[in-house]
């Protein structure tokens, strides 16, 4: 029986997060809870759906622009009007 009362200790090992968090998104509604005679409990099928309801698909990278090369000495395409060796005044 795969659908089994657990603590929130035990929802937090599951999901890798502290109890505190666990405790957050109980507050949030993301993580339906039991309360039994006092005690919080949480069904392991609720947070399995959980997890996969957290599951991202990567995007695909944007391609890398193609690098500018460097204005060369006595070039007419030097970016700021400077180029090395020249006399400044």
């Amino acid at each position: 029986m795969d659908d089994k009362l657990i603590s929130k200790l035990d929802a937090a090992d599951m999901l890798g997060v502290s109890v505190s968090t666990v405790e957050r998104l109980i507050a949030d509604g993301d993580l339906p809870m039991y309360k039994i005679r006092g005690q919080c409990r949480l069904m392991t099928s609720d947070v399995k759906t959980y997890i996969a309801g957290c599951r991202r698909i990567a995007a695909k990278a944007a391609p890398v622009p193609a690098r500018r090369q460097p204005a060369r000495r006595g070039s007419k395409l030097v970016g700021c009007g400077y180029y090395p060796g020249m006399k400044v005044v």
